[in-house]
C-alpha cells in the first residue's frame, strides 16, 4: 500500500499546528472535566478513545477506504495496540494530569521516545544508532532544563 504525499507543504503546516493545538489545550480539559467530576479518567479516556476511532473510521471511509484493509494475522495485535497501549496510554495521561498537573505531567510523558528507543533495543535488539543516541542525550537534557535542572543547586 502506498501513502501518498500531503498535497502542499502548507496542508502539512496546518496540520501539525492543529494537532499542535489539540494537544497542547487538552491538559486544560482534562484537568477542567477531572475536577468537576464529570467523568473518571477511565471513562473520560475511553470516550476519547472512541471518538477518535470514530472519526478516523469515517475519514478513511469516505478518503482512504483501502487502508481500512488489514491482513488477518495482523488483527489480533491490531486490537491489542488499541485496548492495552492507547487506551492504557490514555487512562494514564489522564490520571497523571490530575496527579501531577499539567505541566509535570507534559514532561513526564515527553519520556515516551526513550523508553520506546531503549526497550526496542533490550527486547528486539533494535540497534542504538550514533543518531538515536544523540537523540536520547538531547531528550534528556531538554526534559532536564525543562524541569529546572539548569540551577546547578538542584542538579543534585
Amino acid at each position: 500500500m502506498k501513502i501518498t504525499q500531503p498535497r502542499s507543504r502548507a496542508w502539512g503546516l496546518l496540520l501539525v499546528i492543529l494537532a499542535t493545538a489539540c494537544w497542547s489545550t487538552s491538559g486544560i480539559l482534562i484537568t477542567q472535566l477531572l475536577d468537576h467530576g464529570v467523568f473518571t479518567p477511565l471513562s473520560l479516556a475511553f470516550g476519547r478513545d472512541l471518538g477518535t476511532f470514530l472519526v478516523l473510521l469515517i475519514c478513511l471511509l469516505l478518503f482512504r477506504r483501502r487502508w481500512l484493509v488489514v491482513a488477518r494475522k495482523d488483527l489480533p495485535w491490531l486490537i491489542a495496540m488499541g485496548l492495552f497501549s492507547i487506551a492504557a496510554f490514555h487512562t494514564l495521561w489522564n490520571i497523571s494530569v490530575i496527579e501531577l498537573g499539567t505541566s509535570l505531567a507534559t514532561i513526564v510523558q515527553s519520556t515516551t521516545p526513550i523508553y520506546v528507543s531503549l526497550g526496542a533495543w533490550f527486547l528486539w535488539r533494535e540497534p542504538l544508532t550514533p543518531r538515536k543516541l544523540a537523540a536520547l542525550v538531547l531528550a534528556i537534557a531538554g526534559m532536564s532544563l525543562i524541569a529546572g535542572a539548569n540551577v546547578s543547586s538542584q542538579l543534585q
